[in-house]
């Protein structure tokens, strides 16, 4: 099985070719410092189709003290999957009815009828935004497409309608497969539906912002005849009891089969175990198994000291010892000066005040409240001694 799996990777990687240029946004137009608000149109040959706003968040940019910066921006709190930046964009505003943003790029090839072609891209929910959304959409095309806001156009790869991508810490994968008409040399990325058809769920309902919005990283397209898309669900889990793993079998345009017989792409587990699935797709047979153990979780342990002297060791506050689903710490120096605040499970304090600024050695207060992937809500509070 390990053999297999080398070998598939060593053929990917002497044979295939991503179709997508500038796939991780890495290539832009200005040198660092970037100083613009951020724009799709600064990664080539990347654009826009609509007369909205796409975004290019940067590791550099420090238009309007890091609106568009990465990893925290106007948006929310995320590394890139890959490289340095990543591009975002709005699938739904409340208010604004059927408001759209789309990305589009044209391929290195145009694509061969009757070819298969697998295609992929991770995407992550921008924090502060109130909600989350299954509706994930690719449009192969002949040429670039332009429309006026929501795209007239039926695409033909979707992410499955149950499927809502709320993970704020990871990146999440949507990947399908199409069989070229041929001549089709554009992708378009977005959400093809419209309000009423868009599906939506909780993300952060304390947040002002009405609406979804999503970071965009990873964007590859290849061929069969010289890729094999290999499908893995990760390393073993360990999950707190009491909770539920969701496992993941989804790719567009296949079929599914798990080790009970059922089909659904998404199986919810709720007792420890050995599951195997098996999906069947148009470049060939797909399988993974996954252990899965469901042990009692304590409560976040948190850290007294910390030194962020840039050694590489022990640099950041952040609790540890449980899987946190949402967390809220706040952080005062000791005139009750809010300082800093961690808001979301992936964050971490290297230090620095909010507005960038170094916090001098000393003794520092916070106050936390956080669930765990178990739903237990744990409400802490201590004092950090900073040491530079």
């Amino acid at each position: 099985m390990r053999i297999s799996a080398l070998f598939l990777l060593i053929n990917n990687f002497l044979f295939a070719q991503n179709l997508v240029p500038n796939y991780s946004f890495e290539t832009n137009v200005t040198p660092c410092p970037y100083i613009n608000q951020g724009t799709i149109w600064d990664a080539p040959p990347w654009q826009n189709t609509n007369l909205q706003t796409p975004d290019l968040m940067l590791t550099c940019n420090t238009y309007l003290g890091g609106y568009y910066d990465v990893p925290s921006n106007l948006y929310g709190y995320q590394y890139a999957a890959t490289g340095l930046n990543y591009a975002g964009i709005r699938t739904y505003l409340t208010g604004n009815a059927n408001y759209r943003e789309y990305i589009s790029v044209q391929l290195t090839q145009i694509l061969n009828a009757g070819e298969t072609y697998y295609a992929s891209f991770k995407i992550s929910p921008g924090d502060f935004y109130q909600f989350a959304s299954s509706n994930f959409s690719v449009y192969f095309s002949s040429s670039l497409v332009l429309f006026s806001s929501l795209s007239p156009f039926t695409p033909q790869l979707n992410n499955f309608s149950g499927r809502i991508v709320n993970d704020t810490a990871n990146w999440t994968v949507v990947s399908g497969f199409y069989t070229a008409a041929g001549g089709e040399e554009y992708i378009t990325i977005g959400n093809f539906l419209d309000d009423t058809q868009t599906t939506l769920a909780p993300l952060n309902p304390t947040n002002p912002v009405f609406g979804t919005y999503y970071f965009i990283d990873d964007v590859e397209l290849y061929s069969c005849q010289n890729y094999s898309p290999i499908f893995s669900f990760g390393a073993d889990k360990i999950i707190c009891v009491d909770s539920t793993l969701m496992l993941d079998a989804f790719m567009a345009n296949t079929t599914c089969v798990w080790d009970d017989g059922s089909t659904s792409p998404l199986r919810p587990i709720t007792q420890s175990g050995t599951y195997y699935v098996t999906i069947n797709t148009p470049c060939g047979q797909l399988s993974d198994t996954i252990d899965v153990k469901f042990e009692y979780c304590e409560e976040p342990l948190i850290p007294n000291v910390f030194t962020p002297n840039g050694d590489e060791t022990n640099d950041e506050f952040f609790p540890t010892n449980a899987s946190l689903k949402t967390i809220d710490c706040k952080i005062y120096n000791r005139w009750g000066t809010l300082v800093y605040e961690i808001t979301s499970p992936q964050q971490r304090w290297d230090g620095r005040t909010t507005s960038g600024e170094e916090c001098s050695t000393g003794v520092y207060y916070y106050i936390m409240s956080s669930v765990g992937t178990n739903e237990k809500n744990y409400s802490q509070r201590g004092y950090i001694h900073l040491i530079r």
